[in-house]
């Protein structure tokens, strides 16, 4: 009788999940060399920096428990940074 690995699934969907980001971030790289459409490059930049503001709040307040309102005020300065320029 032939044992089965436990973890060929594990390292199975971690080769997937490794493989998705790596395609994922090559297209998101050559998206403006192809995309010559400035309104949409802006948007998919807003999108992605709204995206890593969240990420980075749901990390404090999700697995930390914290509430720690730094991600705003930095976000905000670079608003208004942002704004001046």
């Amino acid at each position: 009788m032939s044992k089965k690995n436990a973890t060929s699934g594990y390292n199975r969907g971690r080769l997937l999940r490794t493989a998705m980001t790596v395609g994922m971030l090559a297209i998101l790289f050559a998206l403006p060399y192809f995309n010559h459409n400035e309104y949409q490059l802006d948007v998919l930049v807003s999108a992605g920096i709204f995206a890593i503001l969240v990420l980075g709040l749901n990390v404090m307040t999700g697995y930390c428990g914290l509430l720690n309102l730094g991600y705003a005020a930095f976000f905000a300065s670079g608003a208004y940074t942002y704004a001046i320029l």
